[in-house]
């Protein structure tokens, strides 16, 4: 009850800097999908590309919001949220139709990403852009719909050969916050592979799979504190001390098909 309590006092009062703390990786997309909300004109027409479950409609109240994801979608129950049921690399849209696409955390599922990126070119209009995330460092996830981790060399590749005439790609953090976001996902990852959760007339049962679970959850309950809390309010301002960055989550992107950037603050929203 007081840590719920602190919670909400903390994501209402500071929301920014707690997404930034205790939720690393979700922090650079969001300020992603921000940026790009105001980037967007009223009426002007975005596709969201792979969003299974639209979590990103609500920045785009005031264009025309247009969403698409794959027959295979995660959850079958979000197909009849999206305005039609694509594969993304054959988009059932005429040439110059959207002024903006919206791809997050899609680009690693999809088994021919140069050819996604090639009908995202054909499908912009000629001042188009293309507000794009994907992973450089991250585990098998979506599985068996995962294809490929990118670096940033292979996504200035693929978005001069797919035709995109400007990018910005900006680090999800830096190496500290690379290594606190895995070291969060560690108790969980490892206690899972020794029991088994299961949802039975909406209730949550867990049973063991192995003897060494047992020893294993005392172990679980005495780190969480230590990489769920501890290790990411380290992190966050450590992590300032890396200058490179090559070490990183993944990028955020910011691509267009032909004229170049005005935005003179872009670099301070995305990074």
């Amino acid at each position: 009850m007081v840590n719920s309590k602190i919670k909400f006092i903390a994501n209402n009062i500071f929301p920014s800097l707690t997404l930034g703390i205790f939720e690393m990786k979700g922090f650079y997309v969001k300020r992603l999908v921000k940026y790009a909300s105001k980037q967007i004109k009223p009426e002007q027409k975005i596709l969201d590309a792979g969003d299974g479950s639209c979590q990103w409609k609500k920045y785009f109240k005031h264009a025309n919001y247009e969403s698409t994801d794959f027959e295979q979608i995660f959850n079958q129950g979000d197909k009849k949220l999206h305005d039609f049921i694509c594969d993304i690399k054959k988009i059932p849209k005429e040439d110059n139709t959207y002024d903006a696409i919206l791809n997050i955390e899609v680009l690693e599922h999809v088994p021919e990403p140069l050819k996604v990126l090639k009908e995202f070119y054909r499908i912009l209009k000629p001042s188009g852009k293309l507000f794009l995330t994907t992973p450089q460092s991250w585990a098998v996830h979506g599985y068996p719909y995962n294809y490929f981790n990118f670096t940033k060399g292979g996504l200035e590749y693929l978005f001069k050969e797919a035709g995109f005439k400007k990018y910005k790609i900006y680090p999800k953090g830096g190496i500290v916050k690379e290594i606190a976001v895995k070291l969060k996902e560690l108790p969980i990852y490892i206690l899972s592979q020794y029991f088994k959760v299961k949802k039975v007339d909406n209730k949550i049962k867990i049973k063991k799979k192995n003897p060494l679970a047992i020893i294993l959850l005392p172990l679980f309950l005495i780190s969480w504190i230590i990489f769920q809390v501890i290790i990411p309010l380290l992190a966050y301002p450590i992590d300032k001390l890396d200058k490179e960055k090559d070490f990183t989550i993944g990028y955020c992107c910011v691509v267009e098909k032909g004229i170049s950037y005005k935005s003179s603050n872009m670099k301070r929203e995305v990074e």
